[in-house]
């Protein structure tokens, strides 16, 4: 886990779920958090061993593994929150991920863990698809439904963090045929993205 430049004023740390890492006039803005809170304090050293003080936390969806540490951040630097609204309900609701892997029961055990149940955390802004600016910082916002109900990406400086659109050889490798909300808008926002300049 490492702190990596992408271009000037971007960055993001390496792990698991990468973190983006974006430098702002007043502060810096996170792109998404990691899984749980011991790795968030790993973020934190990462950050404070770098002068980075972030203000902002934008959550392209409500997957744990993206989610998990938010709270916490939240709490460490008091974060606004930002997603898009379908993924709201699930990032403040986090009970209703296993509910819905349980077809709507009672959830099962095995969905009752960091990896599927995450923290709950409250979000303070709703994003759409389109231009907006955090602290001085223009983003644009992409809408990227598939891997999950609303998920979301973030142009930047010409660099996208597009969340789960694509996965690694190694998690192909691993679970064969990843998780899909919806393999049609999956395809779609591939080809979303595919069609950018």
């Amino acid at each position: 886990m490492e702190l990596r430049k992408i271009k000037e004023g971007i960055f993001y740390i390496s792990d698991t779920t990468n973190i983006g890492v974006l430098q702002a006039k007043k502060g810096f803005v996170l792109i998404d958090a990691p899984i749980d809170k011991d790795k968030a304090k790993k973020i934190i050293k990462i950050l404070e061993s770098n002068g980075i003080k972030p203000t902002d936390l934008i959550l392209t969806h409500h997957h744990a593994d993206h989610t998990g540490g938010a709270k916490y951040l939240k709490e460490r630097f008091n974060l606004t929150v930002y997603t898009s609204a379908k993924e709201r309900v699930f990032i403040e609701n986090p009970i209703l991920e296993p509910i819905y892997l349980s077809l709507g029961g009672e959830p099962f055990k095995l969905f009752l863990t960091k990896w599927i149940k995450s923290k709950e955390v409250k979000v303070d802004r709703v994003l759409e698809d389109g231009d907006f600016e955090i602290e001085g910082k223009k983003f644009r916002i992409l809408s990227l439904p598939g891997h999950s109900i609303d998920m979301i990406g973030v142009e930047v400086d010409g660099v996208i963090f597009s969340a789960d659109t694509f996965f690694s050889t190694k998690i192909l490798k691993k679970y064969i045929v990843p998780y899909f909300h919806n393999p049609y808008r999956f395809v779609e926002s591939i080809e979303r993205l595919k069609s950018l300049p």
